[in-house]
């Protein structure tokens, strides 16, 4: 898929969490900031401050708002929050560690970790179904905000996809 932009689109993973440095799988659920992703965070705002942002848009997911609430502040913008850039939902997954869920569903986590377009989390979602998410939204985006420059804070699997 081939997108041109005039849209200048920064985009951010959220601060550090307590799950993230423990190694467990969050996806859909919602844990906040640790006190390091508030200084990482905080960081990433006084970085931002001096550029011209028309819009900052973020994950309904409290690790990504409270990041996004830290860009915004500098330049008086509102979070315009949109699930569709929410992390993958895990699943089973969610609130495990890795150790976990490579002992509870070896043959997924393998294929996770060498095939990850073929898997569909057990009572989660594909990567397919986050990309047509997140790419049907960057979509209306670029429409919204032609030739401006917008923040996108969100997740890990969003943000490789649009690397991607």
């Amino acid at each position: 898929m081939v997108i041109a932009m005039g849209l200048r689109l920064i985009v951010l993973r959220h601060g550090e969490t307590d799950w993230n440095r423990e190694g467990r799988y969050q996806g859909c659920i919602d844990t906040r900031l640790s006190r390091e992703g508030h200084v990482q965070s905080a960081a990433a705002a006084r970085a931002l401050a001096q550029r011209r942002l028309a819009a900052v848009y973020s994950s309904p997911l409290a690790r990504a708002r409270e990041t996004a609430d830290l860009i915004a502040a500098p330049h008086g913008l509102t979070v315009s929050e949109d699930p569709a850039f929410a992390e993958i939902c895990h699943g089973l997954w969610e609130g495990l560690t890795v150790e976990q869920v490579r002992s509870e569903f070896p043959d997924l986590y393998a294929a996770w970790q060498e095939r990850p377009h073929t898997v569909t989390m057990p009572e989660g979602e594909s990567l397919a179904g986050v990309s047509e998410r997140v790419f049907n939204r960057l979509n209306r985006l670029r429409a919204d905000h032609d030739t401006e420059t917008v923040c996108l804070v969100t997740h890990g699997s969003p943000l490789r996809l649009l690397l991607l």
